[in-house]
């Protein structure tokens, strides 16, 4: 039925007639149906009143009824439309109020639709309730597959209990960090999703949740290959740094140590001449400064200790060299580690942590005191350096610092994240610095 004003009237005066002329239930359900489309088509209550008032007036005049008959009929629609007109009001307010929710939940649906990540929502039992148009992108799925079956089912099994478990805490009112999981495609392949979900309420209770999956799969390869890249050019280096302190070592030292078996020789023949003798004696001093520069470089290189005796033994000379040399309080301990040696990967990235550590000590720190501490409780390797400095801003723990400090502690990450250790800092000004680097290795890598 059309809603205009002149129609509502033409059509409001034939059903009111067919009423009077014995229409019955059929005319008052057309009657209600007229008021629906009214309604839909914004209409108000008054131009049911004007027709009302209309038809009257054409039935009392069609009657011979007196004039006032007239007036009466008019007054009263006049004081009714008065009345209703409150009622007109509240449905125009709340008319607007549901266009805007209409509006609103349309400019969300395009936001959601247009997004470039995946978005779902999930019931309390874990059931999908929507996903995006991107799910289909990715996925390769239509959304009707999905939604009412259970979220694990998109997961690969190996990461199905990581999942539930992060959904039992959002079902209790948390949200977790962000975290990866492996959701399968219609081709059968995994991809990487990083996800973040948060608990969706009704009346301060949780009734599910919705969240944002990425697609990082071209990022993690990306990483993978970033991470074998760098672990060679460590490799390399590493080896670069062997064979430098076994050169230094074998070559320079003996030649230095033949240096001053010559000079002892010429002492011996130049006895009588005290001058040149004690220039001589200064030279083989000197020579022998050489010699223990020369071994604290090859050292500094590449420990021989790590090879020979392992990780404890070479992270206590560390600082044991560190004291001697810089005059700070070092203090080491080391807890399960006696007879333990771990692969040359893991023990070298522990002892350049270390070095690195106590190298930003000397250099930046001011500090008086520091502590390395290393202990190996299967499956972990935990090492832990301390100092009583001046700390840092914990803004400025990663970013670039005039200091110098920062290269350093990206360098000590990254060789923490090449044996898949965990790196933390802990710093604040004043404070001192606490690096904590955990390092998982099974016995059988050991």
């Amino acid at each position: 039925m059309k809603t205009s004003a002149s129609d509502i009237i033409e059509q409001y005066q034939t059903i009111f007639q067919a009423y009077l002329n014995g229409g019955g239930e059929t005319a008052l359900k057309t009657a209600y149906e007229l008021g629906r489309n009214a309604i839909a088509g914004a209409r108000g209550s008054s131009e049911f009143i004007i027709a009302h008032q209309k038809i009257l007036e054409e039935l009392i005049q069609a009657s011979g009824l007196p004039e006032q008959y007239q007036q009466l009929t008019q007054s009263a629609c006049t004081i009714l439309a008065q009345s209703l007109s409150p009622f007109d009001m509240a449905f125009t307010g709340y008319r607007e109020a549901l266009s805007t929710v209409q509006r609103s939940k349309e400019r969300y649906r395009i936001l959601i639709e247009t997004a470039q990540d995946m978005i779902y929502s999930l019931s309390a039992s874990g059931t999908i309730k929507s996903l995006n148009r991107m799910f289909e992108v990715v996925t390769g799925f239509t959304r009707e597959k999905w939604i009412g079956k259970q979220f694990e089912g998109l997961l690969h099994p190996d990461d199905a209990e990581k999942a539930l478990a992060i959904y039992e805490r959002v079902l209790r009112g948390e949200t977790p960090e962000v975290f990866e999981l492996r959701v399968i495609t219609i081709g059968g392949e995994y991809l990487v999703a990083e996800c973040s979900a948060a608990p969706e309420y009704h009346n301060n209770n949780v009734i599910g949740a919705f969240g944002i999956a990425r697609d990082i799969t071209e990022r993690k390869k990306f990483q993978e290959q970033l991470h074998a890249l760098t672990k060679r050019v460590v490799e390399a280096q590493e080896e670069e740094r062997r064979s430098l302190a076994r050169e230094l070592h074998d070559d320079l030292t003996q030649w230095l140590s033949g240096m001053k078996l010559f000079i002892g020789l010429l002492e011996e023949q130049v006895a009588s001449n005290k001058t040149v003798k004690n220039k001589l004696r200064r030279m083989k001093k000197q020579i022998d400064n050489k010699v223990v520069d020369v071994r604290r470089l090859s050292m500094h290189l590449r420990p021989s200790t790590l090879d020979d005796f392992g990780l404890s033994t070479a992270l206590m000379r560390l600082c044991e060299d560190y004291q001697k040399t810089y005059r700070i309080r070092c203090y080491f301990n080391a807890k399960g580690l006696l007879y333990e040696r771990f692969s040359a990967e893991v023990e070298i990235a522990v002892y350049r942590i270390t070095q690195e550590a106590l190298n930003n000590v000397v250099k930046h720190s001011k500090a008086k005191k520091a502590r390395v501490s290393v202990s190996w409780n299967n499956p972990m390797l935990n090492l832990k350096i301390e100092d009583n400095g001046i700390g840092l801003e914990p803004a400025k723990t990663w970013g670039a610092r005039t200091n110098g400090s920062g290269l350093g502690l990206v360098s000590m990450r990254e060789r923490s994240e090449l044996v898949n250790g965990i790196f933390h800092i802990f710093s604040q000004p004043g404070t001192g610095t606490r690096i904590d680097v955990d390092i998982p290795i099974s016995r059988e890598a050991s």
